[in-house]
């Protein structure tokens, strides 16, 4: 059974030169280029490298989320306390369970 195009749900054609794309986000859908308006120049282009590598499709470009790496930072920086004050509580806990047995 050939994959159909998430758009047009007309089947798109497995081989060499095909005109269509394979999102790399986490769909992993197929789409004809005419059915995601891709130009004849970014056809040329996207042509020369895996296009399963290089294009993601509206809905899983909307969900990527870029951080630059200081607010990356801060956000691990963040996470890594709230565990460390989770398994402090969780060791006084224990302790204060072992004193009283």
């Amino acid at each position: 059974m050939l994959p159909v195009c998430a758009k047009c749900l007309g089947s798109v054609k497995k081989r060499a030169g095909s005109p269509y794309l394979t999102c790399s986000g986490t769909c992993c859908k197929h789409f004809h280029f005419k059915c995601v308006n891709v130009s004849d120049d970014l056809h040329n282009q996207l042509s020369t490298i895996p296009a399963d590598l290089t294009w993601k499709c509206t809905e899983c470009a909307n969900k990527c989320v870029c951080l630059d790496p200081e607010s990356l930072n801060n956000f691990l920086a963040k996470k890594f306390d709230e565990m460390f004050s989770s398994l402090k509580n969780v060791f006084s806990d224990l302790k204060a369970e072992l004193v009283t047995s």
